[in-house]
């Protein structure tokens, strides 16, 4: 899979602008494999954690490949909120 500009920004940790990109691919309806997942990698990396959670659920909710590092990056939002069971 080719590397989105969203992705660059996200793996700098440039998350404000990241977030930015992934959600107008969301808008324009353009997803790719692993959007809701990257997406969720940034809201965490900014404190939005329920944002992230909703993200990475749904990112659980779709067939993929990569759904165990998903899950790990998951529990690290569940763990960060207290929610030791879950995480």
């Amino acid at each position: 899979m080719p590397m989105h500009y969203g992705d660059l920004l996200r793996l700098n940790e440039h998350f404000k602008q990241a977030i930015v990109c992934f959600e107008r691919l969301i808008e324009l309806n353009k997803p790719y494999t692993g959007l809701q997942h990257r997406l969720a990698v940034s809201y965490h990396g900014i404190g939005r954690d329920r944002a992230a959670a909703r993200c990475f659920e749904a990112a659980l909710s779709t067939p993929d490949r990569d759904n165990q590092i998903t899950h790990w990056e998951y529990s690290h939002v569940l763990l960060a909120q207290g929610q030791m069971r879950a995480g």
